[in-house]
């Protein structure tokens, strides 16, 4: 609780291997009531780990109103149960690798006092707009300017230019001097940004009953708090370092950034053991059974070979086809999503 509002954190979720990160961090800050994970994924092991971060306190996991999963375009389907009276609610894409400390409580305290603003953003490192607002502000200074575009040809899409402002804010964390890129809250023009870090009230979503487009960043930022007569604002004081978008992340992954921010975590003296301890441990558990399946595979692909054969050797076109369809990933995956409701199945019994 603060100042009478429950703080509820939320993240759609959710791949493992950056939430090995995040959960840490926004479990040990003492602000936070709840951390919701919307259960936004068909990857068995993914879930296997969400379903482990289900024992810890705090941590409640949300499934998909729906029960179909589609990507970025059935995230917009769980704001309709964050509209709670006396409720702030951040969220925190799934990629986020470091939150400055403070930062949660800075955002929940600006999100208490504006009762207008629509959308409170953090400022995020990797988010073009807010690159572009460190730049003006003379807080990074980069030969190649960034627009205030969301889709910006740098700050959005190159993977260099991504991991040069990565490198700054390892340098700055690394000497407890990421607070140099504070800056004041201040309001956003009528513009598009990527929502990686946002907080809203649950008394304004209330009047909406949190009906959200399919096109969630677009509603979010733009439409809605245009229709409204809104403003967003973005509190500098919060600052979140966020991985990559898709068109940087396959030269990202392709550097030990991950690596430099998952040290950066296991040795922050403000990210609680206790916590560190129970998301490592689920981590473990999912990586040791995805490489068991791993094995497998291979496995699989040795005895391939004489499969296909025996499936060629068939006189039948059609005992053929049927064969060679009943082998395949696609039917595989039409079983698993067919049966995923049966108990033998389900992640948490996995």
């Amino acid at each position: 609780m603060l100042n009478g509002f429950r703080i509820v954190c939320v993240t759609p979720a959710g791949r493992r291997r950056y939430m090995r990160l995040l959960v840490p961090q926004i479990l040990s800050e003492d602000v936070v009531d709840e951390y919701q994970i919307w259960m936004n994924t068909e990857d068995q092991l993914d879930l296997l780990f969400l379903n482990e971060l289900a024992q810890i306190p705090k941590v409640k996991l949300v499934p998909q109103p729906r029960g179909i999963v589609d990507g970025a375009f059935t995230i917009c389907e769980f704001f309709a149960g964050c509209v709670d009276q006396g409720t702030i609610y951040i969220r925190f894409d799934d990629d986020i690798v470091w939150i400055e400390p403070g930062s949660i409580r800075a955002l929940a305290e600006t999100r208490i006092r504006d009762t207008e603003s629509f959308l409170v953003s953090a400022a995020v490192v990797n988010n073009a707009v807010f690159t572009n607002m460190f730049q003006v502000l003379g807080l990074y200074d980069d030969s190649q300017y960034v627009h205030a575009h969301a889709f910006d040809e740098f700050g959005w899409k190159s993977g260099p230019f991504a991991e040069s402002l990565h490198r700054h804010a390892l340098e700055l964390i690394g000497r407890n001097q990421l607070s140099t890129m504070q800056f004041e809250p201040r309001m956003l023009a009528q513009v598009r940004f990527s929502i990686n870090c946002i907080s809203w009230r649950g008394d304004m979503f209330s009047t909406f009953a949190g009906q959200v487009d399919r096109e969630e960043e677009e509603f979010l930022s733009v439409v809605k708090p245009c229709r409204m007569g809104a403003v967003n604002k973005v509190d500098g004081r919060a600052i979140v370092c966020h991985f990559a978008f898709y068109t940087q992340r396959d030269y990202l992954d392709r550097t030990d950034l991950l690596a430099c921010y998952l040290e950066q975590v296991a040795n922050a003296a403000w990210v609680r053991d206790e916590f560190r301890g129970a998301v490592e441990q689920a981590f473990v558990k999912a990586e040791e059974l995805a490489s068991k399946a791993a094995e497998r595979d291979q496995e699989g692909a040795a005895g391939s070979s004489i499969l296909s054969r025996l499936i060629a050797s068939l006189r039948f076109p059609y005992l053929r086809f049927r064969i060679e369809w009943m082998a395949s990933a696609d039917y595989k995956r039409r079983l698993v999503r067919k049966f995923r409701n049966w108990p033998l199945i389900r992640a948490g019994d996995a």
